[in-house]
């Protein structure tokens, strides 16, 4: 993915490829891929929210409905990447009317495929314990909500896929890497989830997610300089 600089943040993706693993079945293997932006790295996307007063939209097109969690280098789209099949759901997720990101989400295998968002700095959001569903996936309605409000779920995870499974609900979209207190919240859906392995989840990733914000802190301050810099400069030669 390349990474636009127009911008004080950052396009950022993080990848969930399942592999043998489907939820309610034996999970033998699972391949958990986290990709920065500021490597070498396939297609930027992600996935979005979870509670009350939450809204999301199962679109068409990506690039249509909420193009700005995707690169654009030197302002042009790079289109995200797309699977054919009716079981691929393109979900932009909003809250108060705000985009917070998007997700391509598997309905036969219920698991993400990745979900994109926009870093904008280390924000120190606290985490919830409320989980959400996404109702559009069952045609149940457009507004997110809890899973025992809803009574037949069929195309997408639950809670009890992962009821004494020994795997965490693992964010695609990390809590520590949201932009706002309102895009954590946003971040509790099981459409932004796959199965991790606990002991990994809490430990190891939680380093690697935190470490990975700061690199991309310090990026992000670094290009803010510069561009500070350059448009000083051309202001100076006017």
């Amino acid at each position: 993915m390349s990474v636009s600089h127009r911008t004080s943040s950052v396009p950022f993706s993080a990848s969930f490829w399942p592999g043998t693993t489907t939820l309610g079945c034996s999970t033998d293997s699972i391949t958990y891929l986290f990709l920065i932006s500021i490597m070498s790295l396939i297609s930027p996307v992600l996935l979005l929210l979870a509670f009350s007063g939450c809204s999301s939209e199962v679109v068409p097109d990506f690039t249509e409905t909420c193009p700005e969690f995707f690169a654009m280098p030197g302002g042009t789209l790079f289109p995200p990447t797309i699977f054919t099949g009716n079981n691929y759901k393109q979900i932009c997720q909003k809250r108060e009317d705000t985009h917070e990101f998007a997700t391509l989400y598997d309905t036969e295998n219920r698991i993400p495929v990745y979900s994109a968002y926009r870093f904008e700095g280390i924000k120190h959001c606290k985490r919830q314990k409320i989980w959400y569903i996404e109702p559009q996936l069952e045609a149940l309605g457009p507004n997110m909500a809890s899973e025992s409000s809803k009574l037949k779920i069929q195309n997408q995870a639950t809670g009890e896929d992962y009821k004494n499974s020994g795997y965490d609900r693992g964010h695609l979209a990390p809590v520590y890497h949201s932009r706002s207190q309102s895009c954590s919240h946003a971040t509790f859906t099981l459409t932004n989830t796959a199965p991790q392995n606990s002991s990994f989840n809490q430990d190891q990733w939680r380093i690697t997610e935190e470490a990975v914000a700061q690199t991309l802190n310090i990026n992000q301050y670094f290009w803010d300089a510069l561009l500070a810099q350059l448009s000083s400069g051309h202001d100076t030669a006017s």
